[in-house]
Order: C-alpha cells, then sequence, then structure tokens
C-alpha cells in the first residue's frame, strides 16, 4: 500500500477502519442492540475512536512510510501526527450523532408508552 500524501491526513486503511465504525453503527442502530448510553458504552467507543484507531492508522502509516522510502527522516512523517486531531474529530461527532440517535429512538419510545 502506499503511504498518503503529506496533507491528505488520510489513507486507504482509515478509510476501511471509518467503514467499519459506519457499518457497526448501521447494525447497532438497527437491530437495537445498544437500548440505552451507559458509561460503558461511551469509554469502549471513546478508547477506540481515540486511542486505538488513531495508533492503528498511524502505524500503518509509518510502516507504508519505511516500505516506500529509503531514507525517512522527520519531514517524511511529520504529517502522521495531524491524524490523532483528525481521529478526534472524527470520534467526537460520530459519538455525538451515535448518542443523539439513541436519545432520539429512547424518545419515542417513552412517548409510544405514554400515550
Amino acid at each position: 500500500m502506499e503511504p498518503a500524501t503529506p496533507f491528505t491526513l488520510f489513507g486507504y486503511f482509515d478509510i476501511i477502519l471509518l467503514s467499519v465504525i459506519i457499518l457497526f453503527n448501521i447494525l447497532l442502530l438497527k437491530f437495537d442492540i445498544v437500548k440505552e448510553i451507559s458509561w460503558k458504552v461511551i469509554v469502549i467507543r471513546f478508547a477506540i475512536l481515540f486511542i486505538i484507531f488513531p495508533m492503528l492508522s498511524s502505524k500503518v502509516e509509518v510502516a507504508n512510510v519505511y516500505r516506500k522510502f529509503e531514507i525517512v527522516d522527520g519531514f517524511n512523517l511529520l504529517y502522521i501526527w495531524l491524524r490523532w486531531p483528525t481521529w478526534w474529530i472524527l470520534g467526537a461527532i460520530e459519538i455525538t450523532a451515535f448518542n443523539s440517535i439513541i436519545n432520539k429512538k429512547q424518545r419515542r419510545v417513552v412517548n409510544r408508552h405514554n400515550t
């Protein structure tokens, strides 16, 4: 695999991870696996989106850079530092959207039971 060009901040592996997140959310919402947002769900999602995925993304990208270039210096790897905040922003958007959808579903269920 080719390393991402500088200032792209997203490579093929990141697109695969993002697709996995979206597919996972669709499955969770379609089959009503998560009925309410508990602290356990938030901690797990936070760990995955803010620590594990950025770490995996960085490791894959560093390996791609070392595979492509013979001489690797700090400039070749400088853009990788910006992958972490990119994943943090995506994680914050994803967690906010997911929590909002779950809360709307809960309100609909409560409204149905009250009427």
